[in-house]
């Protein structure tokens, strides 16, 4: 039997996003809400886990790293103008963490989600918001 989950509504992520991400960010025509991927990353993944999101995008997922039990991100995007941005969010959210604070491994690579660099089981879930 599915089992069917209240439906949500989730507040407008603007004001966190320009928190943690570099203002280049913003151009993204598909940016996933910051609120959503928080709470599907806390409901379906366990701390230390890897995710994989194959439409990286400029990296919304890697909020799954920033969470008080943190998660280990990998994006894939196909745009290289997005892979730029999405590793200067890496890099600003690194450089924001406080000392002390535990914060998962990030990671973005260039390329196609038809055919991803994983050949191994180094991936545990997977989490996309599809172009």
């Amino acid at each position: 039997m599915m089992r069917v989950l209240p439906s949500r509504t989730y507040k407008m992520d603007a004001p966190a996003r320009k928190r943690l991400f570099t203002p280049d960010s913003v151009v993204h025509p598909a940016k996933a809400n910051l609120y959503l991927m928080r709470d599907l990353f806390l409901r379906y993944t366990r701390p230390g886990q890897h995710i994989l999101d194959p439409f990286g995008g400029v990296g919304s997922s890697l909020l799954g790293a920033l969470l008080p039990e943190p998660r280990h991100v990998t994006l894939v995007e196909l745009e290289p103008r997005f892979v730029v941005m999405a590793q200067a969010n890496i890099d600003r959210l690194q450089q924001r963490t406080l000392p002390g604070v535990p914060l998962g491994r990030m990671a973005v690579h260039q390329g196609d989600s038809r055919r991803l660099p994983f050949p191994d089981a180094s991936v545990e879930v997977a989490a996309a918001s599809p172009p």
